[in-house]
């Protein structure tokens, strides 16, 4: 399980493109949750399994080339810890 986290000041546009990239690649959704900080930008993350080896990479560059997305992290989690998050 996979954990990509970013920042966007365009949550309507990066959210469904960030949601048809995980589609596109064969990642199985788990969860998603959108943030609003009370500020400018909006804190998106995404909780996904499945696809092929180093796929994760690839799907956090993708979403790190969108535009107005900054800060985008992702980090591999033990299924344990993904479910009670």
């Amino acid at each position: 399980m996979h954990a990509l986290r970013f920042t966007t000041d365009r949550p309507m546009d990066t959210f469904p493109r960030a949601l048809d990239q995980l589609r596109r690649m064969g990642f199985d959704l788990r969860r998603a949750v959108i943030a609003d900080a009370m500020t400018e930008r909006a804190r998106v993350r995404f909780m996904f399994s499945g696809g092929k080896a180093g796929a994760a990479e690839t799907l956090r560059e993708r979403v790190a080339g969108m535009p107005g997305v900054v800060d985008v992290s992702l980090c591999s989690l033990a299924r344990d810890a993904a479910e009670a998050a």
